[in-house]
């Protein structure tokens, strides 16, 4: 739901119960996305420029999840305006903020409080996961940034999320998984050469 309201698209959510994560689809829905609720499926699609919301502050649950907060901040990265975020479950859940600075974000941290301002693109880049929702994050963020965006370090991905890149692959995304001796790469390729990536995108 994350990667359809920060890349756009349709798309149509089976054997779900929506209520388990309510205040996931209240916050992907304040954001600008429509979204509709059946029986045991969710649909979400995005239309235009999203847009910043209300603090989000992580909480028990049935409140906000911390492991959906990095995802939320990835798709809020190119919404218009500043979202604050307030993490009081995990300590350290902030150490992938500065690879997502890396394409582009403007994130502030202080503390447990970490405020996005949007930006109108995010750049391709080289980045590392840190930790499982991180990777994730990485992954939102990447989907919708120009150039390519190179993910390393897939193994904390692959602990939460099997098969992830054939999941988004099956939704149209451009992406593709690269062997290599330290456990390989993701990639989202959307430019012909790095010399294009490289001219039409400067992070700010």
């Amino acid at each position: 739901m994350a990667a359809a309201a920060a890349a756009g698209g349709d798309i149509l959510l089976r054997d779900v119960i929506p209520a388990h994560f309510s205040t996931v689809t209240n916050a992907l829905r304040e954001l600008g996305c429509e979204i509709e609720e059946g029986g045991d499926q969710v649909r979400i699609r995005r239309v235009g420029r999203l847009r910043a919301i209300s603090p989000v502050t992580t909480q028990p649950y049935p409140g906000f999840p911390t492991d959906a907060q990095p995802i939320l901040m990835a798709a809020a990265l190119r919404a218009e305006g500043e979202t604050v975020f307030e993490e009081r479950i995990f300590e350290d859940r902030y150490r992938y903020v500065p690879e997502l600075r890396r394409m582009g974000a403007d994130i502030r941290v202080d503390g447990q409080i970490a405020v996005v301002r949007g930006v109108e693109k995010l750049c391709g880049a080289e980045v590392a996961s840190t930790d499982l929702r991180g990777g994730a994050a990485l992954v939102v963020a990447g989907l919708c940034a120009e150039g390519t965006v190179k993910v390393s370090e897939l193994q904390h991905l692959d602990r939460g999320y099997e098969g992830l890149e054939s999941s988004l692959r099956a939704l149209g995304a451009d992406i593709k998984r690269v062997d290599t001796a330290t456990g390989g790469e993701a990639e989202w390729p959307t430019a012909d050469t790095k010399e294009k990536d490289e001219a039409r995108c400067q992070p700010s």
